[in-house]
């Protein structure tokens, strides 16, 4: 061998070996820490990836505590058949104000912000902004008689008819209790080579009785049983969608709908929330890992939830506050009728520790 064939080949292992570093450092999975596809790059996708012009941000939010609201909520349980929920379904703890300035300060990229909502702004909110849209049920739902609606699965089931002038066909969607607590990036939740992003939860279809008495989980009971009918399978071990932020396409709502078009009027014809309800991310989780080109990053959410006992809950906002995850969940678990109010007092004191600026469209 001569000295240019061998500084040929040194130069070749090097590179070889530079690879396989980026490799090793580019591969994830469910449950750790941090960003990047587990999908190497030497593996290109099979399926097809859906493009992504923008990417939006859309929420669903609702004031509970407003009267005309109560009165709605009242009338509509009055005259159906369906048990009203506890007020915490409905309670507003500030989390829409907070999750604002959260994707302000973290997400600057996203094109625009809608908030899906029943006639209502929030008391804070400035009207005469337009830096955040504002959606009502009755401009976007194909049946204007299935408004007023209380049933989040059925508010989630017409997301196929948002309207294509105003939001992207990607958009993030939060809940109220989801803010974001450090940067985020599109490559979080979409990647034009490798595709949509997919945060499982560790839970499966749940196929107990116990389970099942939970209106939630029995609507994912119930999701589950269509597709298996659809797809002519018998699966059991389908997973739940993280409880967080929730990456979608409108593409593929359609096609949800499409699937289950009877199904998906039915979920929207309940005022509250039913057993016989399609659960729209567990479907949507299910539709673009069949159809579409996927990948599993390292987890970005944390859950927690909000309890009455105020020294739980302080180790819990400090460890929030501590860590910085990428999103967080604050689900409210506190007592319907008589929540701690000091609970609630530390948990303004967290947001506003975490988000004191304020933007141009709060009063």
């Amino acid at each position: 061998m001569n000295k240019l064939t061998f500084i040929f080949l040194l130069i070749s292992l090097v590179w070889l070996a530079s690879i396989l570093v980026y490799l090793t450092r580019n591969q994830g999975g469910e449950g750790a820490t941090g960003g990047g596809p587990t999908t190497s790059p030497a593996t290109l996708p099979t399926k097809e990836v859906f493009h992504c012009e923008h990417i939006d941000a859309v929420y669903t939010w609702v004031n509970g505590s407003d009267p005309i609201h109560i009165e709605k909520r009242t009338q509509r349980s009055g005259n159906s058949r369906y048990s009203q929920p506890g007020n915490n379904r409905f309670r507003d703890l500030m989390g829409l104000k907070y999750s604002l300035r959260s994707l302000k300060k973290y997400a600057p990229w996203i094109r625009r912000v809608h908030v899906v909502a029943d006639d209502q702004y929030p008391s804070w909110f400035d009207t005469n902004n337009d830096e955040i849209n504002f959606i009502f049920h009755r401009d976007y739902f194909p049946n204007v008689e299935d408004v007023p609606t209380f049933n989040s699965n059925g508010i989630e089931a017409n997301f196929f008819n948002l309207p294509d002038d105003q939001v992207a066909d990607c958009f993030i969607y939060f809940n109220d209790d989801i803010f974001v607590g450090s940067p985020i990036e599109p490559k979080d939740f979409w990647d034009p080579v490798y595709g949509q992003a997919i945060y499982k939860s560790s839970w499966t279809a749940p196929q107990s009785k116990e389970k099942q008495q939970n209106i939630w989980h029995a609507s994912v009971a119930y999701t589950n049983e269509l597709l298996n009918r659809e797809w002519e399978v018998d699966n059991s071990n389908r997973h739940y969608a993280s409880h967080g932020a929730n990456f979608f396409n409108k593409k593929i709502f359609k096609d949800m709908q499409q699937l289950l078009p009877e199904e998906f009027k039915a979920t929207a014809r309940h005022p509250f929330r039913t057993a016989q309800d399609v659960q729209v991310p567990f479907l949507y989780l299910q539709m673009v890992q069949r159809y579409y080109a996927t990948f599993t990053p390292r987890a970005i959410n944390h859950y927690a939830l909000i309890q009455d006992d105020l020294s739980k809950m302080k180790v819990e906002y400090k460890k929030i506050l501590d860590r910085r995850p990428k999103t967080v969940c604050l689900n409210d678990g506190l007592s319907v009728d008589n929540p701690n109010q000091e609970v609630i007092d530390e948990l303004y004191i967290m947001f506003e520790t975490f988000f004191p600026e304020k933007p141009s469209w709060e009063l």
